[in-house]
């Protein structure tokens, strides 16, 4: 008899503003994006939150648009039901400096203040690898976890070793003894999109070659990443 299992699925977006379309035509879906967020968070109250890529700049572009939008966009913000930061953009830590990183940090959390709460999740979903200060940076950020999902060699994986990382979180330390900081590390195993790859089955669970899982039918129904 197989052991119940539970999955927690958490809506949001991964928003690169310029990379296989021009950056106008990012600016229009995300613009679209965040009205039907906040149309669906007012409409459904069971809606309970979604997070946004863990950088403030979207509000830049979105508020660019819709001015008139900010006492609404913030009234979701300081519910908890929309998450914003720690970033001010999408964070890649080996093409930028180190200053550049610390910058990157404080202005993102400068940015959600405003809007009354910055969520402290070290969330590193695009950038190849993490470098080996990321502990220092999150702990003297007020962060104690960091969520990654680059940086380890898929192929070389096997479907138990797969599972063996995604069921557990690690210690990722950076510094030496009184300067030593730690933080829990996340792998997500296929990256951003992990819920889209959903897929039921009539009978049994198991997996697929890509890492992605095949669930029961009378549990788990197709699901979305975004909106």
């Amino acid at each position: 008899m197989s052991s119940k299992r539970t999955a927690h699925i958490v809506s949001h977006t991964h928003w690169d503003r310029e990379w296989y379309l021009p950056y106008e035509k990012h600016h229009v879906r995300l613009v679209k994006l965040i009205d039907t967020l906040l149309d669906k968070l007012e409409q459904d109250p069971n809606y309970r939150s979604f997070f946004l890529d863990g950088q403030t700049i979207i509000l830049d572009d979105y508020l660019q648009v819709r001015p008139d939008q900010k006492d609404r966009l913030a009234k979701m913000i300081r519910s908890g039901r929309i998450l914003i930061g720690p970033w001010y953009i999408l964070q890649d830590a080996f093409l930028t400096s180190g200053e550049a990183n610390v910058r990157n940090m404080q202005i993102g959390h400068q940015d959600a203040m405003k809007f009354g709460a910055v969520s402290k999740i070290g969330y590193y979903p695009d950038t190849f690898g993490l470098v080996g200060q990321t502990p220092q940076l999150m702990r003297q950020s007020g962060i104690t976890n960091a969520f990654f999902g680059r940086g380890v060699k898929r192929r070389a994986l096997t479907i138990r070793s797969l599972t063996e990382i995604t069921n557990r979180r690690f210690q990722s330390c950076s510094g030496k003894g009184r300067t030593a900081r730690r933080c829990s590390a996340f792998f997500l195993p296929t990256g951003i999109r992990t819920a889209m790859k959903f897929r039921p089955t009539r009978n049994k669970r198991r997996s697929t070659g890509s890492g992605s899982w095949r669930t029961r039918r009378n549990t788990q129904r197709r699901a979305n990443c975004s909106l």
